[in-house]
């Protein structure tokens, strides 16, 4: 599984796209946008077509949030014969087979629900291909309520394996928070655009070495005395 997603570091706006394993993303290719603000379908290929290059080998399934949800982009996954699963935001208009367009947020659901519709028709301008769409609502969990179900658009037809999929993604936020304030702090970072990408190489070389070297340490059963290194404040 690989997931797209693209992350803001102060000025720098970075799509990357990470391997899932697990519960854990690991960075392998990603692009600098000369922009803020969102990415849109033709940076969502650039970025995603080499890392489909080089893992041509395995079977894969690719992951985007509400960035990389146009039809645009899960018709060019579905002409390469990948499977996909893309978050859609709840306003998204969408036509069930016989039904009128309607939006995500209008569709009858609660927490707990797992609903998958077949070959819906999503957003007006598209009238012609159709996609499977997963519903999931996360039962309340450690007090925490989800506001709004997952939408994810996609070309799998089995909702349990859709929804298991997707909720893998979380590794990224994992691999977010550790590459900016969790230890490698490339936030603070001041380098050029050419020096920030050698220092994005080396921190996605370290932090994938030290995902193997923690499930090595795990697998010696020495993880309770082994704890994140606490840096007092300095006056």
């Amino acid at each position: 599984m690989i997931t797209v997603d693209r992350t803001q570091w102060k000025t720098n706006n970075i799509l990357m796209v990470s391997v899932i394993w697990k519960k854990r993303a690991l960075p392998i290719y990603w692009l600098l946008l000369s922009k803020k603000g969102s990415s849109n379908f033709y940076e969502q290929v650039a970025v995603i077509r080499s890392v489909l290059r080089l893992l041509k080998e395995y079977k894969l399934v690719v992951i985007g949030d509400r960035e990389e949800r146009s039809t645009a982009f899960a018709l060019w996954l579905t002409k390469k014969k990948i499977d996909f699963i893309l978050r859609l935001n709840k306003n998204t208009l969408i036509k069930p087979r016989y039904q009128k367009y309607q939006s995500l947020n209008s569709l009858k659901s609660q927490p707990g629900a797992r609903v998958l519709y077949s070959k819906v028709l999503v957003t007006e301008e598209n009238k012609k291909d159709r996609f499977n769409l997963g519903v999931y609502w996360r039962r309340k969990y450690n007090n925490k309520q989800l506001p709004d179900p997952w939408y994810l658009l996609t070309n799998l037809e089995n909702k349990q394996k859709v929804i298991k999929i997707f909720a893998s993604r979380s590794g990224r936020e994992a691999m977010f928070r550790d590459c900016k304030s969790g230890g490698d702090n490339l936030e603070g970072s001041q380098a050029n655009t050419q020096r920030l990408t050698n220092l994005i190489l080396l921190i996605a070389f370290a932090y994938t070495a030290s995902c193997l070297a923690g499930l090595k340490i795990r697998n010696t059963g020495l993880t309770e005395y082994i704890n994140r290194l606490k840096i007092e404040s300095q006056n």
